[in-house]
């Protein structure tokens, strides 16, 4: 049985901790169902918070010594954005408009896709929130990450804009310039997508924006 104290030497308070992290540091000395027993404990003695299916977090109290609740975006991050220190994820949808400031709505349900989900769509719970999964079109990589999610917001922008869409046009040129993506890139990987990205690219003359490289 381990104890607490092995988990807090190498994770901080309200730091998303996966179980596979913690399966793979004591592998050699237990094995997962025992693993997942003491977990469970820790959980009911409020020493771990459980965020979601295979998710634990150091508790944190605030200044009133209440225990804060984890943060979701870094739990996000953590589970579906990396791994091994790879880019594996990223928001998509109305999620990643608003984070444009394209659409206006704050979706209820985050949109994520990502190379740690197989299906089409899936919706799962973390840290008591929903969100939406979805599998990429071809697998991510740091490489890659920033021109599949403009082209992902290029299918999708014109349908779910509350602005001007040369405006939205402009907003999403401009931010994903600053990301490295290049004509290249997007001629790369644009047979993954419909034919109306296609013709989205050559409609509003994107290819004169960015970079040949």
């Amino acid at each position: 049985m381990f104890l607490i104290s092995d988990i807090q030497k190498n994770y901080n308070l309200g730091e998303p901790i996966l179980l596979k992290e913690i399966v793979d540091s004591f592998s050699n000395t237990k094995k997962e169902p025992s693993i997942r027993q003491e977990l469970g404990r820790l959980v009911e003695k409020n020493e771990l918070i459980k965020a979601g299916r295979g998710i634990y977090v150091l508790p944190e109290k605030s200044i009133t010594g209440k225990y804060k609740k984890p943060d979701f975006d870094s739990i996000i991050q953590k589970k579906y954005f990396q791994a091994n220190d790879k880019k594996s994820g990223y928001y998509a949808g109305l999620t990643a408009l608003n984070n444009l400031g394209i659409s206006f709505q704050v979706p209820n349900i985050k949109e994520i896709t990502t190379n740690k989900e197989s299906s089409r769509k899936r919706e799962v719970v973390i840290n008591n929130r929903n969100i939406i999964l979805r599998r990429p079109r071809v697998n991510i990589n740091n490489n890659n990450a920033n021109t599949l999610q403009f082209l992902d917001i290029i299918t999708i922008f014109e349908k779910y804009s509350d602005i001007d869409k040369f405006e939205a046009l402009n907003k999403i040129i401009s931010y994903y310039k600053n990301k490295n993506v290049t004509m290249d890139n997007i001629n790369k990987y644009i047979k993954y997508y419909p034919a109306k990205t296609s013709k989205k690219i050559m409609e509003y003359k994107i290819y004169n924006e960015f970079t040949q490289i």
